[in-house]
């Protein structure tokens, strides 16, 4: 079970030693399979999709420091293909998202598993 303390997200007060803390940590957990991608978006869902911008920005830094950490190798086809499409659909979000945006774009067109037909 994924154990976060969401409101700090929420109210965009993440601090980098939190930040670092919190993603050294989940990354790990991913990694290891004690905590599946999607329970990670799922309890990361209401920072993800907030009506204001700076805070769904925090939540996809967030996200995206998480699986930049990850190997190349570690997703699978189909998941590699739903982040394409959840990152490529962040690129008609607010401009302040772009950087992270792209940086998660960036992992995963070094994923081992992408195919041809997910970047199309």
């Amino acid at each position: 079970m994924v154990v976060l303390d969401l409101q700090v997200l929420m109210e965009n007060e993440m601090g980098e030693e939190w930040m670092q803390t919190n993603v050294d940590r989940l990354s790990s957990e991913v990694s290891t399979r004690e905590t599946s991608l999607l329970q990670l978006v799922e309890l990361l869902g209401p920072v993800l999709l907030h009506n204001k911008p700076q805070n769904r920005c925090g939540g996809l830094l967030f996200f995206t420091s998480i699986i930049d950490k990850l190997s190349e190798d570690f997703l699978d086809t189909e998941e590699v293909g739903l982040l394409v499409n959840f990152y490529t659909d962040r690129l008609k979000d607010h401009h302040s998202s772009i950087p992270h945006t792209l940086r998660g774009l960036s992992f995963l067109s070094k994923a081992t598993n992408l195919t041809k037909d997910q970047l199309e």
